[in-house]
């Protein structure tokens, strides 16, 4: 994570699919979902970075995973999946306003697991990318909320770095 801090998305993504690897070897299921995230967030900092359209390697990662989570059964895997690509849809240069209902379905069903499962920092995570959402539709008040509730959960867990996004789109919405 500390190579897309500093914008390196190619180091990134070297580092993290050799871990990758050792996770799936050892079968740490979560530590593979978080592996792919850092994947896929590493790819959609590429396609930014390139001022491309929509981050299309990043998305066919998702869908990858994504199909082989849903076969498995992993709950936690599917959601992780779903919220990178609500993430990855959001980072569209143009987002129909009609495909943001679907996008902020795959949050909900994403924050709804994280909820189930009693993942704050994923929780967290999701309740961001709802106010993301929900900025992109202008709705300022659903904004604060999601981001209000993120920065309680980033607190709990003493996530400064998590906090600051949170603090951000509460400010956003005012």
């Amino acid at each position: 994570e500390g190579y897309l801090e500093d914008e390196n998305p190619s180091e990134a993504i070297k580092t993290a699919v050799e871990a990758l690897q050792r996770f799936r070897d050892l079968g740490d299921s979560n530590a593979e979902h978080d592996t792919l995230r850092v994947i896929i967030n590493s790819h959609r900092i590429e396609s930014d970075l390139a001022f491309a359209d929509s981050p299309v390697e990043a998305e066919r990662i998702v869908e990858e995973e994504h199909s082989k989570f849903s076969a498995k059964g992993d709950k936690r895997g599917i959601a992780a999946m779903l919220l990178s690509r609500a993430e990855c849809w959001c980072d569209r240069r143009r987002v129909k306003p009609s495909k943001l209902d679907e996008i902020e379905n795959w949050t909900r069903e994403a924050l709804g697991t994280f909820r189930d499962i009693g993942d704050k920092k994923m929780i967290a995570t999701a309740l961001l990318e709802l106010a993301h959402v929900q900025s992109l539709r202008e709705q300022s008040a659903e904004v604060f909320d999601a981001a209000s509730e993120a920065r309680e959960f980033f607190k709990a867990i003493d996530d400064k770095k998590g906090d600051a996004p949170a603090l951000h789109g509460g400010a956003y919405s005012s």
